[in-house]
């Protein structure tokens, strides 16, 4: 059976794009200590960051030291050009949070322990239990900050990842005749650039999937797009969908990457049914998508028929 971790390949463009370390910056706020929970939590998170392989300290703005390595600070704005760029930091006051970002630094807000929960206004992210978080975990974070792409799974042959605004081009040369026959094919005009780079921006982090693409592992070449949409009517329903460029059509690859992706939308993402839709006319990926266990399930609005994957007990 194949197995599908995410952020495993490490052989793509954007594999150098993680935290080199992680810095906890907090701020006792009207006068009171952070309690000894607290305390005890940002401990357990520098040990684990550094079994992760990540480089770690903490430090209070202003006030005494946590434990660590980090220093006594008294102006963060002091700090942060000496920082590493890959510095990824945790913080539970806004302003620091502000500062941070306005500096360019990556960060994200924090809730310690034993402390009452305060709103953290411009956190993209709030994290509780920073001790708890797996490395992939971390990694997607600050990616997600920088801009970078979440590696998604991977395949024998096949690396699954979310799509950039570099891909554009690419993305519009797997429309060949063939393809352009049961897809539309996006346009190029700067309209259609700016759609491409609005979905990215918006779907992946509110929906956490959407199209992504697909790396060669070999070359590191852009041979396809798959993944989850939802349904053109406005449903709920989610429908996979997958494009492989001609070069690499017939040779196994798309039951390759959709089966992880199948994988990854039961297992990953909790769906207890997934659609397809495709052309009558349209053999090759009805055949595949029967194959990969999608049942018939009657006609689409809009004609084709409609396919469903339900996985197995």
């Amino acid at each position: 059976m194949e197995e599908y971790p995410s952020l495993r390949h490490r052989n793509g463009k954007y594999d150098k794009i993680i935290p080199g370390c992680i810095r906890i910056l907090l701020k006792e706020h009207a006068g009171e200590k952070l309690p000894e929970e607290a305390l005890a939590e940002v401990e357990r998170s520098l040990q684990s960051f550094r079994e992760e392989g990540f480089a770690s300290s903490a430090a209070t703005l202003p006030g005494e030291d946590l434990p660590g390595d980090g220093g006594q600070l008294s102006e963060p704005g002091t700090l942060f050009g000496e920082e590493p760029e890959d510095t990824f930091f945790l913080t539970n006051d806004p302003e620091i949070l502000s500062s941070l970002q306005n500096a360019g630094c990556h960060a994200a807000g924090y809730h310690p322990a034993g402390c009452v929960p305060a709103p953290i206004p411009g956190a993209a992210y709030i994290i509780e239990e920073p001790d708890q978080l797996e490395r992939d975990t971390l990694i997607r974070i600050y990616r997600r900050l920088t801009g970078a792409p979440w590696d998604i799974l991977t395949t024998k042959r096949c690396l699954i990842r979310e799509m950039t605004t570099e891909d554009f081009e690419q993305t519009r040369q797997l429309y060949d005749t063939e393809a352009s026959e049961f897809l539309e094919a996006p346009g190029e005009g700067e309209e259609d650039r700016t759609f491409f780079s609005q979905y990215i921006q918006k779907v992946y982090p509110f929906f956490g999937y959407g199209m992504w693409a697909v790396i060669l592992k070999e070359t590191g070449q852009l041979i396809g797009r798959a993944g989850f949409e939802h349904s053109p009517s406005g449903g709920s329903e989610v429908f996979l969908g997958f494009l492989i460029g001609k070069q690499y059509r017939r040779q196994g690859i798309a039951g390759e990457i959709c089966t992880g992706i199948l994988w990854y939308g039961t297992q990953m993402l909790g769906f207890d049914e997934i659609f397809a839709e495709a052309d009558k006319k349209n053999t090759v990926s009805l055949h595949l998508l029967r194959r990969l266990g999608f049942a018939d399930a009657g006609r689409a609005e809009n004609g084709n028929l409609l396919l469903r994957y339900k996985p197995k007990e």
